[in-house]
């Protein structure tokens, strides 16, 4: 669950007797429908050009006619160029694209500590929002795993419900949902007796 250094994890915020005991990603499965979405993208230009040809249109006969519509000098050159810029422009913002998709799924990082949990979600490539919920706040934990791929890679979503009638708290598509949400009502419940010996040692102070 936490293949890290955990007590080498260090975030804003951090309390001094804090300590990091789950730091989670998404399971890789999660991100092996993005990788084929971009895996077609890539071969599709490939699959049109053959295609087209298989059809007899080629589509640099086509850039050469318009060239020579603007009296373009060597309208031969001028079509190859526009279709390596093409096919550039295509390819880069496929690029683009996936580096947005990885960049999503690597900084989505949720850290439950022995206080709270805290969670990061990448938006975009600038966009970053992050949510806590203290563990005093949670009512129930439960782990879910549904479907033949979550069953059969071990992964699912973890749902905490939360105090005064908030929105559930949602991990997704985490590696041993169950014992993640059985971690966090164990780091729970430690704290809480925690709290109850540092009550008691009060009173009797």
């Amino acid at each position: 669950m936490s293949p890290v250094d955990l007590d080498a994890i260090r975030f804003p915020g951090q309390q001094t007797d804090e300590r990091v005991f789950l730091f989670l990603r998404r399971h890789w499965i999660s991100f092996v429908g993005p990788v084929l979405i971009v895996m077609v993208m890539v071969l599709l230009p490939i699959i049109m050009t053959v295609f087209l040809r298989y059809l007899t249109f080629d589509m640099e006969s086509v850039l050469v006619n318009i060239f020579q519509g603007f009296d373009s000098i060597d309208p031969g050159l001028r079509a190859k160029q526009m279709l390596v810029f093409m096919y550039s422009a295509y390819y880069f913002f496929v690029a683009s694209y996936f580096l947005v998709l990885w960049l999503d799924y690597y900084f989505d990082i949720t850290i439950v500590t022995n206080e709270r949990i805290i969670d990061i979600s990448q938006i975009g490539l600038f966009n970053r929002v992050v949510s806590e919920l203290y563990l005093t706040q949670i009512q129930d934990v439960s782990g879910n795993q549904k479907g033949f791929l979550q069953n059969l890679f071990h992964y699912g979503d973890v749902i905490i419900q939360t105090a005064g009638g908030k929105n559930n708290f949602v991990i997704d598509h985490v590696s041993d949902s169950y014992g993640v949400a059985r971690k966090i009502v164990d780091l729970q419940e430690a704290l809480m007796e925690r709290r109850i010996s540092v009550d008691d040692a009060v009173k009797v102070e």
